[in-house]
């Protein structure tokens, strides 16, 4: 941290080509960005705010209650499971290990 504080014009300059970590007693406390990437993040961020998953479900449920839609679903059925053991295998004796 110290020699970042020394080095600040540097630190910046290298934070133009490419993000520079900055540590306190091996421990990352900082991170400088060029304006690039800060712009490109925050562009991200406000994206990624902007709308969740749980509010356009939301939104889609209260549109189909509003609308008074009704989804028809399927009756549900079992399907075969292929990864369970089969009654044959269940009755076979395993050998003993050796010791």
């Amino acid at each position: 941290m110290a020699e970042a504080k020394q080095e600040l014009s540097r630190v910046v300059r290298a934070a133009a080509i490419e993000p520079q970590w900055i540590q306190n007693r091996d421990v990352v406390v900082a991170l400088v960005v060029g304006a690039k990437d800060a712009e490109a993040f925050l562009e991200w961020k406000k994206r990624s705010e902007a709308e969740t998953l749980a509010a356009a479900l939301d939104d889609v449920g209260a549109l189909a209650s509003s609308e008074d839609y009704v989804l028809d679903l399927p009756a549900r059925a079992d399907r075969d499971n292929v990864l369970a053991p089969s009654p044959s295998s269940r009755t076979r004796r395993r050998k003993p290990r050796a010791r």
